[in-house]
């Protein structure tokens, strides 16, 4: 079996909607894309963060995929969570609300730097959802993606009016997929939820930023939607 069919198989055997499951969105065979282009392999990912525990299918799937690796969880309650997913000597989990930037950078700074100062292998948003929270988490977060490291953004498709803007877009700010399509087509980022800082320290460490949508079809014409970013491996 490949390593790409593993973390599919891994990821349905878990419940995660990362499969290619009936009903799920078939994001493992972009991430295992994205993951090879990065050089990563299952033995020398050793940090791993994802906001949005929920059940805990994501993280054991990331547990049991990467086996030399610190795998952190974030989210604001834990009342989804399921104990024997998460029960894993390799996965941990923090509440943390991601649309606390000032939250955020605590937690990287704190726990997470000192266990490994290189930062971040790989870092995912399937958080909230909240276009806002998604650029907040993104400015922050950033910067404690390791040289050469993986930010990945789900579900950007949350944004559009059509899909409930009310829900997942209540400050009307830009949505995400906008600001990474403008990112990806002419190297410019705008956000009014990002600092100065965060978007300049974005825009002169990413190697690429890249619109993607999944194979699978939703609501009969559209598809899931991703955001993934590189970091540069030359980042000073």
């Amino acid at each position: 079996m490949t390593d790409g069919r593993l973390l599919n198989d891994l990821a349905e055997h878990n419940g995660s909607d990362k499969s290619s499951g009936p009903g799920n969105n078939a994001y493992m065979g972009l991430y295992w894309e994205y993951f090879k282009r990065h050089g990563f392999t299952r033995e020398n990912v050793r940090h791993v963060l994802e906001i949005g525990t929920n059940k805990g299918a994501s993280l054991r799937t990331w547990a049991e995929f990467f086996p030399n690796a610190r795998i952190c969880g974030l989210d604001i309650t834990r009342m989804y969570e399921i104990p024997k997913l998460l029960d894993h000597e390799n996965i941990h989990t923090a509440i943390v609300d991601q649309g606390d930037g000032n939250a955020l950078f605590d937690y990287a700074i704190g726990e997470e730097v000192m266990v490994n100062p290189d930062g971040f292998d790989i870092i995912i948003d399937d958080g909230s959802h909240d276009q806002a929270h998604q650029q907040i988490s993104w400015g922050v977060l950033f910067g404690f993606l390791r040289r050469g490291g993986l930010y990945v953004i789900e579900d950007i498709i949350t944004g559009e009016n059509w899909w409930d803007g009310n829900l997942y877009n209540k400050s009307r700010i830009i949505p995400t997929r906008a600001i990474v399509q403008t990112l990806e087509q002419t190297g410019k980022l705008e956000s009014p939820v990002m600092k100065d800082y965060e978007i300049k320290h974005i825009v002169d460490c990413y190697s690429y930023c890249e619109y993607r949508e999944s194979p699978v079809t939703i609501f009969q014409s559209h598809h899931p939607q991703l955001a993934f970013i590189g970091k540069s491996p030359h980042v000073n």
